[in-house]
């Protein structure tokens, strides 16, 4: 071979005419025993699995949710009557101690009201307690804090009334 002139002017080296290249490559895999069909089979279920994993971690999430929603009601509520029941019990004692003091009632009334006193004044923070962790599990669940423009919640008895 020698050199050969583009109408460009390059210069290009002579190929001889008996030289060829072919730059072509094929596969083909014999799927006798089913191996290329099998695993095909086996991806389609892998992923079908995964979606199937994925709804079955949304439910279970939903699930949670509410159940920690209704648990957080629950306690809200029950913080509401023990405040209420803290100050009716307070006044009873107040009046008992009134009225011992007139004579009117003994030191055994006077000690009994005083115990109920402060056995429901002792649910207050319990009670304060489990319902800021119900409603800090409740964000955690969320996974980001509760909106501020949420309606206000409904009392549990509500939804039997209607």
């Amino acid at each position: 071979g020698g050199a050969v002139t583009s109408p460009a002017g390059g210069v290009f080296p002579q190929v001889s005419p008996s030289f060829y290249a072919l730059g072509v490559s094929a596969q083909y895999e014999l799927d006798l025993f089913g191996r290329v069909r099998s695993l095909t089979a086996q991806a389609r279920d892998k992923y079908l699995a995964s979606v199937e994993a994925h709804r079955a971690a949304h439910l279970s999430l939903v699930g949670q949710v509410a159940t920690q929603y209704l648990t957080e009601r629950s306690y809200a509520e029950q913080y509401e009557v023990a405040v209420r029941t803290e100050a009716a019990t307070r006044q009873m004692y107040a009046l008992t101690r009134t009225l011992f003091d007139e004579g009117q009632r003994s030191e055994l009334d006077l000690r009994a009201t005083e115990a109920q006193w402060q056995n429901a004044r002792a649910q207050v923070p319990r009670l304060w307690r489990l319902w800021t962790q119900a409603v800090d599990a409740l964000v955690v669940l969320v996974g980001e804090p509760l909106p501020a423009n949420l309606a206000p919640p409904q009392p549990l008895d509500s939804a039997r009334e209607q």
